[in-house]
């Protein structure tokens, strides 16, 4: 009789060197999705006035920037939930990982189309002072497009995506300098505005400052996001700044807007009243000069008989009251 075959060994289980901490913690960062819901509900009650194609454009982009978000909870849902205990998934990207490349580069090219399209604007028309920030913009989408591809060609193996890494450089770069270039000239432009007037000169350094800010913030989250995925592209801390960059850029853009308000409270009429003496003969001393309430020139002569009554003075009383009447562009 043939004794049983031996059973066979367990095969050990394979087991990938991974921490939640750059994986799955670096994909719940970078949600700001809250933040722009805000804003955009503050634009929409505030600035009901503007342009419909304005309106239209900012409505399109919190549709997009909704699905970002969708796409993002759903990668997270699936690589904490859905796959849970299973860390080799965390090898492969999702489909809706590599969807958010394409979408996160057409939010950036539109909200640089709007910054494009009011900095035309500011510097009377000029398409050669605006058009290589706008080529660039066009270069990002087109490196956001071809990183989805080439990602899915690859079947979102993570280990290959640095076989063409050279995108995410192009891309990335492309979006610094367009930041960097929107900001410069539009603060340049605004600088050489000045009026010398205190007050106007105070709301020019500020729309500066935006612009600067805009500019600085985005291009120092590119930075962080290029130099991430240069040395640490076997996690996830790249794709947090990525994710960041879009909601970055829509949130700037939305502060800009909503920032009108307050600048466009301004009110500071000039009131300059001018004292005019009551100047008689000779035989009187002067008498304290007076101001008409009235917003128009009073001149009080008295009869010939008051004057050789020994009161022989006239008044002269002038009241100037500004009235400010402002115009504001409505895409600015």
């Amino acid at each position: 009789m043939a004794s049983p075959a031996p059973a066979a060994a367990p095969v050990a289980p394979v087991f990938v060197s991974y921490h939640l901490d750059n994986t799955l913690g670096a994909l719940c960062i970078g949600t700001l999705y809250g933040v722009t819901t805000v804003q955009m509900y503050m634009y929409f009650q505030e600035w009901k006035s503007d342009a419909r194609m304005m309106k239209l454009t900012m409505a399109f982009l919190w549709l997009l920037e909704t699905l970002h978000q969708i796409m993002v909870t759903h990668g997270l849902y699936t690589y904490a939930v859905t796959d849970y205990g299973n860390p080799q998934t965390l090898l492969i990207a999702l489909w809706s990982v590599l969807g958010i490349t394409t979408l996160s580069a057409t939010i950036e090219l539109i909200v640089r189309s709007v910054f494009c399209f009011r900095l035309w604007r500011l510097v009377n028309k000029n398409v050669f002072m605006v058009a290589p920030m706008f080529l660039l913009s066009l270069l990002e989408f087109g490196g956001g497009i071809t990183f989805t591809a080439k990602g899915a060609q690859c079947d979102g193996q993570y280990a290959l995506f640095k076989d063409f890494s050279w995108v995410v450089y192009v891309s990335l770069g492309s979006g610094v300098v367009a930041d960097i270039g929107i900001a410069s000239l539009q603060s340049w432009m605004l600088w050489h505005r000045r009026t010398g007037i205190k007050r106007t000169d105070s709301i020019v350094r500020l729309l500066v400052a935006y612009s600067i800010n805009t500019g600085l913030l985005t291009s120092l989250c590119a930075v962080a996001c290029f130099l991430a995925f240069a040395t640490m592209n076997d996690n996830f801390v790249y794709i947090s700044f990525y994710h960041m960059l879009p909601k970055l850029l829509l949130n700037s853009l939305l502060a800009t807007l909503n920032a009108r308000q307050h600048l466009r409270k301004v009110d500071d009429p000039l009131s300059l009243p001018m004292q005019a003496s009551r100047a008689r003969s000779t035989r009187q001393p002067f008498s304290s000069p007076t101001v008409s309430n009235n917003d128009k020139v009073v001149l009080e002569e008295r009869n010939e008989a008051a004057i050789r009554s020994g009161t022989d003075w006239q008044t002269l009383a002038i009241r100037v009251e500004t009235h400010q009447d402002t115009k504001f562009d409505p895409e600015i």
